[in-house]
C-alpha cells in the first residue's frame, strides 16, 4: 500500500502543468442537485444523474458550444464521459437527497464526443485565466484582503456562472508573498506569471476596480507569455433605485465575467457565418441584474438572433444591438414566443419581461444551418 501511494505521489508530481489546468478546464463545480419522492438510494441517484447533466450543460457552454447547437445527449453518454464526482454538503431523508456536486469530465472523451458530433468547441478546452482582482477605495488598495468587495463579487459572480474558465487565487501566505496588496502597481508581469505557474495555468486576467461610491470603473487586462496583450474598459453607475453598492460591484462583476465567456465562445465561430445581417438598437428594462440575466439566457436560445453587442450595462437597464434574421415586422411576436415584450417606442425598440414564454415554432432547415454570435461589450 505505501508502495502504491509512492507512485501515485510520483505520477502527480510528473504530470505537466498543461495536464492539471486540462483538466481544470472540464471540471463544473457547484452545482446544485435534490431529488425526492423515493427512496433514498434513489433519490441520490437521480439527483446524481440530473447533475451530471447540468455540469455538461455548463461544460459545453465554456467550451464555447452555442446552446441551439449543442444537439440531445443522453444521460448515459454523458455519464461515460464523468472521470469523477465530488458531492458536498450532502443531506439525505428516507425520502430525498441533496447536495453540491463538482463533475470533472475526461478531456480526450469529451472531446472525440464533440468532433464525432461535428460540434466546434475551443480545442485547448478554453484554458483557465487566472483572475486577479484588485479593488482601488478611499486611498486604499486592496487584494487578498476580506474586505475587497470586487474579490468578493467576482467569486459570487463565478460560482453562479459555474465558471470553468477562470480561477480565483485563495490568496494565502504564499500568493501574498508573490504579489501584495502595496505592491500591485509596481509589481511586473513575471511575479504575476509566477502566481500563474503555482495554480497551473498560463494566461492572466488582471481586473482592477475603481469605486467612489456611486461609480466604479473596472479595467481588464489579459497577460499572455509576461505582455500585456489586451485591454478592455467597463464604467457602471448605482441604480438610482437602490442605495445598496453591492449592486454595483455583482453587475459589474457579472458583466466582466460574461465578456470573458463570450470572447472565449467567439473564437470557435466559423468565417462563414460572419455575414451581413439586419440589425436593431434596443433598450432592455428589467428590476435589477437577476432580471438581466434571466432576458440574457432567453435571448441566447432564439434561433432567429444571430448577435448581441451590449453596449452600456446597468442595475435596471442594457443598450444593445441585436443582429437578427428574419422581417422586422414580425419580430415582436417572435420576441413574444420566448417570452420577451417587443415594442418601438418613438424610434426606440424597448425590451421587456412579459412572463412565461409561449412555445417556439419548430426550427426552419435555414435556421439550423447559421450560428448565433454574441460578442462582449
Amino acid at each position: 500500500m505505501h508502495e502504491l501511494k509512492k507512485i501515485l505521489i510520483l505520477v502527480l508530481l510528473l504530470l505537466p502543468l498543461s495536464a492539471l489546468a486540462d483538466d481544470e478546464a472540464f471540471t463544473v463545480r457547484n452545482v446544485e442537485i435534490s431529488h425526492s419522492g423515493e427512496d433514498a438510494a434513489t433519490s441520490k441517484a437521480k439527483a446524481i444523474e440530473a447533475g451530471e447533466a447540468q455540469a455538461f450543460k455548463v461544460l459545453l457552454k465554456n467550451l464555447g458550444v452555442a446552446e441551439n447547437q449543442a444537439g440531445t445527449f443522453t444521460a448515459a453518454q454523458i455519464a461515460a464521459m464523468v472521470a469523477s464526482y465530488q458531492p458536498q454538503n450532502e443531506k439525505s431523508t428516507p425520502q430525498s437527497y441533496s447536495a453540491v456536486l463538482n463533475v470533472s469530465f475526461d478531456p480526450a472523451l469529451v472531446k472525440a464526443v464533440l468532433k464525432k458530433a461535428n460540434l466546434s468547441f475551443h480545442e485547448d478546452g478554453s484554458q483557465p485565466l487566472l483572475l486577479i482582482p484588485v479593488l482601488y477605495q478611499n486611498g486604499k488598495t486592496l487584494l487578498w484582503e476580506p474586505e475587497n468587495s470586487w474579490r468578493a463579487a467576482l467569486q459570487k459572480a463565478m460560482e453562479q456562472n459555474h465558471s470553468a474558465i477562470l480561477i480565483m487565487p485563495i490568496g494565502d501566505n504564499e500568493d501574498r508573498g508573490i504579489v501584495a496588496a502595496k505592491d500591485i502597481e509596481s509589481a511586473n508581469s513575471q511575479a504575476f506569471s509566477q502566481l500563474a505557474a503555482k495554480y497551473g495555468v498560463k494566461d492572466i486576467l488582471l481586473t482592477e476596480a475603481w469605486s467612489d461610491g456611486k461609480e466604479l470603473t473596472v479595467s481588464a487586462t489579459t497577460i499572455k507569455n509576461n505582455v500585456k496583450q489586451k485591454q478592455q474598459s467597463f464604467k457602471f453607475m448605482k441604480p438610482e433605485h437602490t442605495l445598496d453598492s453591492g449592486d454595483l460591484f455583482k453587475t459589474a462583476a457579472l458583466a466582466v465575467i460574461d465578456s470573458v465567456e463570450k470572447e472565449r465562445s467567439a473564437k470557435v465561430e466559423k468565417p462563414e457565418v460572419l455575414v451581413t445581417l439586419p440589425m436593431i438598437s434596443a433598450k432592455a428594462e428589467f428590476s435589477n441584474i437577476g432580471g438581466w440575466v434571466a432576458m440574457k439566457d432567453k435571448l441566447q436560445k432564439m434561433d432567429f438572433v444571430r448577435k448581441t453587442e451590449v453596449k452600456e450595462l446597468s442595475g435596471n437597464s442594457a443598450r444593445l444591438d441585436i443582429y437578427y434574421q428574419g422581417d422586422v415586422k414580425n419580430l415582436p411576436a417572435m420576441f413574444g414566443n420566448y417570452g420577451i415584450r417587443l415594442s418601438n417606442d418613438g424610434g426606440m425598440w424597448v425590451l421587456k419581461d412579459a412572463g412565461k414564454a409561449e412555445a417556439p415554432a419548430a426550427k426552419s432547415s435555414a435556421d439550423s444551418s447559421l450560428k448565433k454570435i454574441e460578442a462582449a461589450p
